[in-house]
């Protein structure tokens, strides 16, 4: 409180402001993957998950569950907790993104409709800085850390149990060698 009671009050509204535009931009995103994968039938309950409300051409069912699990996460935890069980898996999966970058960039050669310059530099400085952000959060909140990662390698088996296994591992094998299963053994 160095500035003065107005000054503070106004830094917490401005990172109150900050916090709620991260969550509506989580929720937006969340939902285009909810929906895109239930369009595909690869989510629980897909029928109802894919549903587009008639009127707004929204999907409302996908909107409605990130949404309701951040608020079971806002309401169940503190802030500091939120960011122990998220920062590493997140770190992770945006780190990763960038290496897929690199990689489709490299071997898939088609003209680009825009181009970044300085290619390798920048997606290659986000992922050092991705391996500091997931040393800082192994640093601080090891165990959290390491359950958050668990919580997100539950999914894999639970896509496997609830979903038709052949037609996944086939989608699965499609999605990362950009070939057909049944190409692969011929």
């Amino acid at each position: 409180k160095v500035a003065g009671d107005t000054a503070y009050k106004t830094i917490l509204l401005v990172i109150g402001l900050g916090v709620c535009g991260t969550l509506c931009s989580s929720i937006l995103s969340g939902s285009r993957s909810y929906y895109a994968a239930a369009k595909d039938g690869c989510f629980p309950a897909s029928k109802y998950v894919s549903f587009v409300h008639p009127a707004t051409k929204t999907p409302i069912i996908s909107l409605m569950a990130p949404f309701s699990w951040i608020c079971i996460l806002i309401l169940t935890g503190t802030f500091k907790t939120l960011v122990s069980y998220t920062m590493f898996p997140s770190a992770f999966f945006n780190g990763l993104t960038c290496v897929c970058l690199i990689y489709f960039r490299t071997t898939m050669t088609e003209e680009r409709p825009f181009k970044v310059k300085p290619f390798p530099l920048v997606p290659v400085l986000f992922i050092l800085f991705s391996f500091v952000l997931m040393g800082f959060a192994l640093k601080e909140a090891f165990i959290e850390s390491v359950l958050g990662v668990l919580f997100i390698a539950l999914s894999f088996p639970v896509f496997f149990v609830f979903f038709d296994k052949d037609k996944n591992l086939a989608k699965l094998w499609s999605l990362v060698s950009g070939k057909s299963l049944d190409s692969r053994l011929e």
